[in-house]
């Protein structure tokens, strides 16, 4: 009802008023930048996984090591 009455007093149609609002929001927001993810790999670059001499139950073991049961 709002946007009507200020259509109505502005000497436009709704649609306008709409279009113009919407324009003035996209416009007025800065672009998204893309999400990076941290980097959280373990051990060093290009040596050795520390994680490889695991089986998945033991390192599922560990991970769950200080839980209580």
């Amino acid at each position: 009802m709002r946007a009507k009455r200020y259509a109505s007093t502005r000497g436009t149609t709704l649609g306008a008023v709409i279009e113009d609002a919407l324009r003035l929001l996209l416009s007025s927001q800065s672009p998204r930048r893309n999400y990076v993810l941290p980097d959280l790999r373990v051990g060093n670059s290009g040596g050795t996984d520390p994680l490889e001499r695991y089986s998945w139950p033991e390192l599922r073991d560990e991970i769950y090591s200080d839980q209580e049961a």
